[in-house]
């Protein structure tokens, strides 16, 4: 019974493809075939990515104001390299920043639609996986899809163009458009990958028991020529009874109509037809793996009144970029209020695709992006105008593009080293997806994300002229915001890490010292960082290309101390900060040394012009002496290689370093000593001890 109601609907179906054009609500009727008018060429967002497919589609309107997708009839062409299209409307950014116009004709009529394009920059940033679900029952399926993120904040379907991958194909295997199939038991990684991007979700492949499904909505009425969606959930139990999980199978069942003179039913979807001559009820039912269920449809003979249009969110006013999905609803004769908005048999239009354009295609029937500043009316009809058709109209103001986002970079990247100065910029993104500088118009402030570290990690300036220029201080994580003055301000953040200060360079002190032979010198190693400058002497690492005349020391509390052991000349002596052999592309500290042969002559004592000195304090003296060789004079602190004393050490006393401390009010000398062979080299200063005040 069922074949035979299926054959009468196919041959009325026919029948009126190439001879009726019903038109709901007006009951008119024409014996001509409609006529093409128009080919229009969609996606509505004609920026294309560098390397990324995206499929066209050609949506026919014809003289009726009906619709069909003709994408697979027409043929397609590229009036530009850097654009490709193929056979079936998939195009490919290949040169980034050129324009393309993608043409598709239909060969019979000549009837050209036409696409311009746009490769740009955009970058997919991530993958995201949907739907997510726990649990997958062996012998079904679930199909994915592949969300794309882009650096525009834009989302594209990428489902056909990533690489789908099941890490356990004993457990469930997936083909190349993400549909994955459940064969045994076992935990299945699922991957959708592109152009080194990735996503991944988990699903648990389980042996569960049908309990049963459900068919929702139970019941539904239509008008006589329209649609109504069936869902179909099938609810699995563990072998105890107890609910896992439920699952949509609607695609997976099978689906019948109790009258199919009324209603048809496919996947879920019961189409009633004007052509078709009887109303009434129907039993829509499906059945999956033995388990069966049904809903009830009302097909009714109601009329189609009129058409109201509305949006999403019911505004009459949208910035320019914005993107809106209108909705059509039929008011029928019987009260009924259906929506109408992606029909074949309605054709939506906008009075200036210069300020909104609105699309055919079915897959976005009815989504509209704005263009351009300025009014504009959406009209959507039902049928001809002249002869009985019925629309609805929306009026749309489109005012200029609003800020929708702030981007923060900064000249270092996503950190930098403490003590170094960063400038951060501030790009807002606006509806119509341009790209402006905005550094100067936001307010900037820096917070310390460490909540262990009291200390303030960075400053950032909001002075005119230096709006961003930031200052690190300390090693730590923080997050940088930008926020316009708006009574509903956009905020952008960054988080950016403070890194420990960076050695730059390491300066030694003397610079290319001479030293007498059988004398020391202590070398000074002072570090240049990025937040300022330290004594490293006793951090660095010191090295001497020389040993057998220049000796230097990395013992602890004699670091760099040097050796002068035989004459020599230019000795290189190197002072390398954590074992790094470079800084920052600089060569390490290095100072050149020469050991001369030389006679000291005479000792001058440091300080020259004394003051007095209060009894119980200190003070450091110092031995220069003054050597002559064969290469003229040399002045070399022998602090350490002379003899010290004091001639009266009740006054004051002195240790081996020079370091004298007043005793008791009074006068002493205070004596440096040098002995060598045939003659002692001595100089001596006046010291007076005042009493302590």
């Amino acid at each position: 019974m069922q074949t035979r109601h299926l054959t009468k609907y196919l041959i009325v179906l026919l029948i009126s493809l190439f001879s009726i054009t019903a038109i709901i609500g007006c009951g008119a009727s024409s014996s001509k075939k409609p006529v093409l008018m128009k080919i229009e060429v969609t996606p509505l967002d004609t920026d294309l990515p560098y390397g990324i497919e995206k499929q066209c589609t050609a949506t026919a309107i014809y003289s009726d104001n009906s619709t069909k997708n003709i994408t697979d009839l027409v043929v397609w062409s590229s009036n530009s390299d850097a654009v490709s299209v193929s056979d079936s409307g998939l195009m490919t950014g290949i040169t980034f920043g050129e324009s393309a116009t993608i043409t598709a004709t239909d060969s019979p009529s000549g009837i050209e639609g036409n696409l311009v394009v746009t490769v740009t920059d955009i970058i997919l940033t991530e993958i995201q996986i949907s739907p997510e679900i726990a649990i997958l029952a062996i012998g079904t399926s679930i199909q994915y899809t592949a969300t794309g993120i882009f650096s525009d904040n834009s989302n594209r379907d990428l489902s056909s163009q990533v690489t789908w991958l099941s890490d356990n194909e004993t457990a469930a295997t997936i083909d190349d458009w993400g549909l994955l199939s459940g064969i045994d038991e076992g935990i299945v990684k699922v991957t959708a990958e592109l152009n080194d991007t990735l996503a991944t979700t988990n699903v648990e492949i389980k042996a569960c028991t049908l309990q049963g499904i459900d068919v929702t909505p139970e019941n539904a009425s239509i008008p006589k020529g329209l649609s109504q969606a069936f869902i179909a959930m099938a609810t699995y139990t563990t072998d105890e009874g107890v609910i896992t999980h439920e699952q949509d199978v609607t695609e997976l069942a099978t689906w019948t109509s109790s009258v199919p003179d009324i209603a048809v039913v496919d996947r879920g979807i019961a189409n009633s037809f004007t052509e078709l001559p009887e109303t009434g009820d129907v039993v829509i039912t499906a059945e999956f793996n033995g388990e069966i269920n049904t809903g009830s449809l009302i097909v009714t003979e109601a009329t189609l009144q009129s058409i109201v249009v509305t949006t999403e969110d019911e505004n009459t006013s949208v910035p320019w970029g914005n993107t809106i999905k209108f909705q059509a609803t039929g008011i029928f004769s019987d009260g009924a209020e259906v929506n109408v908005t992606e029909r074949e048999d309605v054709v939506w239009s906008s009075s200036d695709d210069n300020i909104v354009t609105i699309s055919n295609a079915a897959e976005n029937k009815g989504t509209a992006i704005t263009t351009g500043i300025g009014n504009a009316v959406i009209t959507v009809i039902h049928g001809v105008e002249s002869e009985g058709g019925i629309k609805g109209e929306f009026e749309l103001t489109v005012t200029d593009a609003i800020l929708v986002s702030i981007a923060i970079t900064a000249d270092t990247g996503t950190s930098a080293p403490a003590g170094l100065p960063v400038i951060f910029t501030a790009t807002g993104t606006y509806t119509n997806t341009t790209e402006v500088y905005i550094t100067d118009q936001v307010t900037w402030s820096v917070e310390n994300n460490d909540i262990d570290n009291v200390n303030v990690l960075a400053t950032i300036e909001n002075a005119d002229g230096i709006k961003g220029h930031a200052t690190t201080i300390d090693a730590g994580v923080v997050t940088v915001t930008a926020t316009t003055p708006n009574v509903t301000p956009i905020e952008g953040t960054l988080a950016f890490e403070i890194t420990p200060a960076e050695l730059m360079e390491i300066i030694l002190l003397p610079d290319n010292p001479t030293i007498v032979e059988g004398f020391t010198q202590q070398m000074i190693a002072r570090g240049i960082f990025t937040n300022g400058e330290r004594d490293i002497t006793t951090e660095v690492d010191w090295f001497s290309n020389d040993t057998d005349a220049v000796n230097i020391k990395n013992i602890s509390g004699e670091e760099g101390l040097i050796s002068a052991t035989n004459v020599a000349t230019e000795v290189e002596i190197t002072a390398t900060y954590n074992g790094e052999p470079k800084i920052e592309g600089l060569l390490p500290g290095t100072s050149l040394v020469t050991v001369v042969e030389a006679e000291l002559v005479s000792i001058t004592i440091e300080p020259v012009d004394l003051q007095p000195l209060s009894s119980g304090l200190t003070r450091q003296f110092s031995a220069i002496g003054t050597f002559t060789s064969t290469s003229g004079t040399h002045l070399l602190d022998i602090t350490q290689e002379v003899d010290w004393r004091s001639s009266n050490i009740n006054i004051a006393d002195i240790d081996t370093n020079g370091l004298a401390i007043g005793i008791a009010a009074g006068e002493t000398t205070i004596i440096a000593e040098y002995s060598q062979p045939g003659d002692n080299i001595t100089s001596d200063a006046e010291l007076t001890i005042i009493e302590e005040e």
